[in-house]
């Protein structure tokens, strides 16, 4: 690569011809012109003799690669191929061959070389050459270059125009072939199909019986979800609606008749508006509707406006896939539902503020059912590749794609093997769109297949396929094997086999290992091997065998080569017979073999069941099951206490027979190779062997699925006992477990107890004895006595066990699981009864945050929840009472808003506030994780501190730093959860002080206290600025992407901290988080009795102006009381001036009605007397008086 070592020497040296070395091309052609004749210097020749010295001293200072190459001759030229152009040539270019470390090893302009062969110009492309051989490059006899068709040596072979992918030799972890890629693909909730990655879905329902569907399937929510109060899980049945299943009907009573718990309806769409389908479930008792949406695009159709009525129960819509499939099992079993994901929760559903600045929305941060899919990937050692780790994902298509274009007829070649759920996972393969292998979902040993392709393009694709639920074994396919032929004419080179097992002869088109009884001519290391042969009559050699003496003798039959294989049982009785062992390695057509087989088959009693199990009906047998109180499940154990045949799932392996040595010691040593069945079904064993039958491991094999962390446990005697963990060895999945411990049996000397921890997840479990020279004698081995293991998956049930506190029974009765968030096992807070029949819904007013819990907690002051919630909401409003007969009133619905609106990304945890230097991740009522590790336990306050601050990594402290304990210094853990629940959200008045105080329980110590730091928030009453109905203060973002909101500040620096001091419980922690932010959204309306009359300075007049203020910060309310004159002298309170005019005023209309009053008896009492008198005197003059 680039010049050879001796170029920068010879460029500052003068120049000179030294032979081999100057005028070559290998030394970069200096000091010398084309030809190698030496070039002229200004000062004319050179002497003589200094041309001499100088040779002789660069010669002596040269490396030795370069002081002198021989001359090439015709076998030093070697040929490289160019790539085929658009016209279907390729050029053929000559240069000298190299050593094994890329020198020279001949200069071809040096005197006596043969001459070079000029490069061939126009090679055809289409030049063929069978497999076997390759296209190899010669000179003519006159001078030309030819091609023709070169054999690959022995140990080599070609295809003929293609590449080939090998496991054996690693080839899956180099570079993959051109056009070879994977990709997967998954279908969400609404039947849309994504490509690659992982989605969360805000919102899923867990179908959690029956297990054939169990699992999550993905939900929209309708828009009044947002409007209803929190329901907490819903946690119950799923019914179909009855009719027509539109539920356009009233839904009657009877629908849900003898049905506890909760209820939801799944509907058909169409009919009707979805809130009159939520209408009608409600009049038949059902707690919520599932509406499937069978809208081709999954989007949700026509949300009712917000003047429609709007129902009291939730309503979600499914996709048509999913209701298709639950709608089928609803009509055949019952269906357990459970949607207790917090984003269908109704404090969660509503759209939440932004400040608009990122177009982020509050669905990104959601707790959510993940779905999405894995690629094909290569195991890193390169021997398969799989389908990905698809084990948590369902409805998915992870495909390995081939494109190519094969310019002659060749092949495609491949190795599978696949292990899935049977009937609805597995692996398809697709040629240009046509299905050629079908769903194969169980393929335990790898399988060949060989499809011929015509000339021209073609697709492949591998396909892994997994329906909506259940992952089943290794929940993968893979891939050992891939070759290609056809995509050239001819190979351009040979491949070497892969194994020193495998070989091949001259000429070969692929590498072949021998079967049993055959062997692979020659020896391991040698160039030249024939194909393989047969042993010769009276020996045996096991499968891959490699040179002539690895045919052992086959020795005559005896008791040990033979066993008892019996039939399946039937009515209670089966068939025994003796047959041969395998592998037969003993000479079994002699006369004396025959005899110890017999021809007499028996019909004998079954055998004993093993524990947990029985026959019911005669026949195998099968899983016990038991019936449990309850609040109790069984035990599922495997366990094997007699050895009178295999037990299911036991398989023998016997790897790497090997060794030089013949003769009877050798047979016997290997025929008594491999675990066998004590004649009495007391054991299983593996005997030693004898120092010269070679390296060997036997290995009984275990599989079995384990559904929760669980334990196996197995007696065993070694022989010697200083075997164990040298000779005999145990294996969890092929390796060494953790936490094995063995102990002694002192009753039984020799015997060994051991016991191993087993994660969940499908186990394979080995037992091992290594055959090594000269480590272990015939006397030497292993017996297993037994085995157990619990929660295994098929097994019966040892015993019942009852759940502990924050599980129940499982589904299947075969297991416990953690109760659900808002349910719990002891509903009240101090424990109170274990609830035996399972998880139980909270009560109002309590709630249970995570699941697992084993009692409910009850909310904090001026927190509420319904019936099985996970956790408390504020109250929309708070009230404080006072002396007033009417109490203060505190929106806490607007202050949330608002704080929402102010933050934007920040108020839902994801971003950083920053307060006099302190950094905090603050969740108002929702609870968010830790930053940077999603998944983990949530608070509703982050206090950052070192590399955990935005930022400022490794800068500043919080209150709590540095705390002294003792004579140390205890640095705090990074970062603190100072809100792990809320614990109080209160109203505040105190004299000139008023608002609403959200209080958070920390699990952080305090100093120099029994409890623990917390954190508040105290949203301060500011009547100072009237901007009630305005849009609130935006926080700011500084280059760093910190937020700061202004006012936000600490209340032990505001004027007012004693004074709200005051209202804290006893034993707070004094160095709580406790901030405070000023809004007007905190001020409660004016009452009447906050205005409070204020009297002015006394007048010239002898009166004084009385005004009204406010006792207490607040915002409207009754206006401000008019102001009044008074007569000053008195207390507060005597007759003002306009008080005596008005009274004045009383008088005089008084005194005017008394007057007219009088007036008017006077002009009565004068005319009463007027006609008394006036008619006497009329009568006198009538009678002449």
């Amino acid at each position: 690569k680039g010049k050879p070592p001796c170029t920068r020497a010879l460029a500052r040296a003068p120049a000179t011809n030294v032979q081999g070395v100057v005028g070559s091309p290998l030394c970069g052609m200096v000091g010398s012109k084309p030809g190698g004749q030496p070039r002229s210097s200004r000062r004319g020749s050179w002497d003589a003799s200094r041309r001499s010295a100088g040779a002789a001293l660069l010669l002596a200072l040269l490396p030795p690669t370069c002081r002198a190459l021989r001359p090439c001759d015709s076998s030093d030229w070697r040929y490289a191929l160019g790539t085929c152009g658009a016209d279907t040539f390729r050029q053929v270019f000559v240069h000298a061959a190299v050593g094994d470390d890329e020198s020279p090893i001949c200069d071809p302009g040096a005197s006596g070389s043969a001459r070079q062969p000029r490069p061939l110009e126009r090679l055809s492309c289409d030049f063929r050459c069978p497999a076997g051989s390759i296209v190899g490059i010669g000179p003519l006899p006159s001078g030309e270059l030819a091609a023709s068709c070169t054999s690959c040596p022995a140990g080599h072979f070609s295809l003929g125009g293609g590449w080939l992918v090998s496991g054996v030799a690693g080839d899956w972890r180099k570079p993959w072939p051109v056009g070879l890629q994977s990709t997967c693909m998954y279908k969400d909730g609404m039947n849309r199909w994504n490509i690659g990655g992982v989605h969360h879905a805000p919102c899923s329902l867990r179908v959690e019986a029956p297990e054939g569907v169990a699992g999550e399937f993905e939900m929209a929510t309708a828009a009044w979800n947002a409007k209803l109060s929190s329901l907490g899980p819903l946690v119950g049945r799923l019914r179909l609606a009855p009719g027509d299943g539109r539920a356009c009907a009233p839904v009657p009573l009877a629908w849900r008749a003898g049905i506890e718990g909760k209820v939801l309806l799944l509907a058909r769409p169409g009919g009707c508006d979805a809130e009159v389908k939520a209408a009608n479930a409600l009049l038949g008792g059902a707690d919520a509707v599932l509406l499937m949406d069978l809208s081709r695009d999954g989007i949700v159709r026509a949300p009712p406006s917000q003047s429609s009525p709007q129902p009291r129960i939730p309503l979600f819509v499914i996709g048509q896939e999913n209701g298709d499939v639950l709608t089928v099992v609803s009509k055949q079993s019952t269906v357990i539902v459970n949607v207790s994901s917090p984003a269908c929760h109704v404090e969660d559903a509503a759209p939440r503020l932004s400040n608009g600045s990122s177009g982020a929305t509050f669905e990104d941060d959601l707790p959510s059912l993940v779905m999405g899919c894995a690629p094909w990937t290569s195991d890193p050692t390169g021997q398969f590749v799989y389908s990905g780790n698809n084990w948590h994902f369902h409805r998915i298509v992870s495909t390995l794609s081939l494109s190519i274009n094969l310019v002659r007829d060749g092949y495609v070649a491949f190795r599978y093997a696949v292990n899935a759920e049977s009937g609805f996972d597995g692996f398809i393969f697709e040629l240009d769109w046509k299905e050629l292998i079908a769903l194969t979902s169980t393929q335990l040993t790898y399988q060949d297949v060989h499809v011929n392709l015509t000339e021209g393009v073609h697709t492949m694709r591998w396909q892994y396929t997994k329906d909506y639920g259940t992952s089943h074994g290794e929940d993968r396919t893979w891939l050992q094997l891939l070759e290609v032929v056809g995509l050239a004419q001819a190979d351009l080179a040979c491949m070497p086999c892969h194994s020193e097992r495998t070989h091949s002869v001259a000429g070969a088109a692929n590498c072949n290992a021998c079967d049993a009884n055959e062997f692979l001519e020659g020896g391991v290391g040698q160039q030249n091997f024939a194909q393989c042969a047969p042993c010769p009559q009276g020996r045996w050699s096991p499968e891959g065998s490699v040179g002539k003496a690895t045919c052992l003798e086959r020795q005559a039959c005896t008791e040990g080569d033979a066993e008892i294989q019996y039939s399946a049982c039937r009515s209670h009785t089966r068939s025994r017979q003796r047959a041969w062992r395998a592998p037969v390695i003993c000479d079994k057509d002699s006369p004396a073999s025959a005899a110890l087989l017999g021809t007499n088959i028996e019909s004998v009693a079954c055998e004993p069941c093993q524990p947990n199990t029985h026959r019911p009906d005669g026949g195998e047998c099968i899983p016990m099951v038991l019936s449990c109180k309850p609040g109790q499940h069984g035990v599922p154990e495997l366990v094997v206490g007699h050895w009178h045949s295999w037990p299911s799932n036991f398989s023998q392996e016997l790897r790497t027979i090997g060794g030089t040595g013949t003769g009877s010691s050798t047979a016997a040593a290997a025929a008594s190779r491999g675990w066998r069945l004590d004649a009495g079904g007391a054991f299983a064993f593996v005997r030693g062997t004898a120092p010269a039958s070679g390296d060997g491991d036997a290995l009984l094999h275990l599989h079995v699925d384990v559904h929760d962390t669980a334990r196996v446990r197995f007696s065993c005697e070694v022989t010697p006992a200083e075997a164990w963990g040298r000779d005999a060895l145990f294996w969890v999945d092929n390796v060494l477990p953790m936490g094995l411990v063995a102990e002694p049996l002192h009753d039984h000397p020799g015997h060994l107890l051991i016991s191993v921890p087993l994660a969940a997840g499908r186990r394979k479990l080995s037992w091992v004895w290594q055959y090594r020279e000269g480590s272990a004698s015939e006397a030497a081995g292993v017996r297993l006595l037994n085995v157990s293991v619990e929660h295994a998956m098929g097994a019966g049930a040892a015993r019942c066990e009852r759940c502990t506190e924050g599980t129940e029974v499982s589904v299947d009765g075969t297991s416990c699981r953690k109760c659900a968030a808002g349910t719990a096992t002891s509903p009240s807070e101090d424990g109170g009864a274990f609830a035996e029949e399972g998880c139980q819904p909270c009560p109002p007013g309590s709630f249970a945050p995570a699941a697992g819990s084993q009692n409910c907690l009850m909310c904090g002051h001026g927190l509420w929840s319904e019936r099985g919630s996970s956790s408390c909401t504020s109250a929309p409003v708070v009230e404080k009472s006072d002396p007033a007969p009417e109490p203060l009133t505190f929106n806490v619905t607007a202050l949330v808003a608002a704080w929402r609106y102010s933050l934007g990304e920040a108020a839902f945890g994801r971003g950083v506030l920053e307060v006099a230097g302190q950094q905090y991740i603050i969740g108002l009522l929702e609870a968010v994780p830790e930053p940077g590790q999603e998944g983990s336990e949530l608070s509703h306050v982050w206090e950052l501190h070192g590399d955990s601050r935005e930022g400022l990594p490794g800068i500043g402290q919080g209150a709590c730093d540095n705390v002294d304990v003792g004579n140390s210094v205890s640095m705090p853990s990074d970062p603190q959860r100072l809100g792990s629940r809320i614990a109080a959200v209160e109203a505040v008045s105190l004299p000139g002080l008023r608002g609403v105080r959200v209080q958070y329980e920390g699990e952080e110590p305090c100093p120099g206290m029994s409890g623990k730091r917390g954190a508040s928030l105290f949203f301060r009453c500011d009547a100072t600025v009237d901007y009630m109905y305005a849009m609130p203060p935006v926080a700011a973002r500084d280059e760093r992407g910190i937020y700061h909101l202004e006012g936000l500040r600490f209340v032990a620096s505001a004027p007012f901290a004693a004074l709200l001091a005051t209202s804290l419980p006893p034993g707070t922690c004094a160095d709580d988080a406790a901030l405070a932010w000023p809004t007007p959204l905190a001020c409660p309306p004016c009452r009447k009795v906050d205005w409070a009359e204020h009297p002015g300075e006394c007048g010239a007049d002898g009166m004084r102006e009385v005004t009204f203020v406010l006792v207490g910060p607040c915002l409207g309310g009754p206006d401000r009381p008019a102001a009044r004159r008074e007569v000053c002298g008195g207390a507060v309170g005597v007759v003002t001036e306009a008080e005596i005019e008005g009274m004045l005023k009383v008088v005089v209309v008084f005194a005017i009605v008394i007057g007219l009053a009088l007036i008017i008896y006077a002009a009565y009492l004068h005319r009463k007397y007027h006609a008394r008198y006036a008619g006497a005197g009329n009568a006198a003059l009538r009678y002449g008086r």
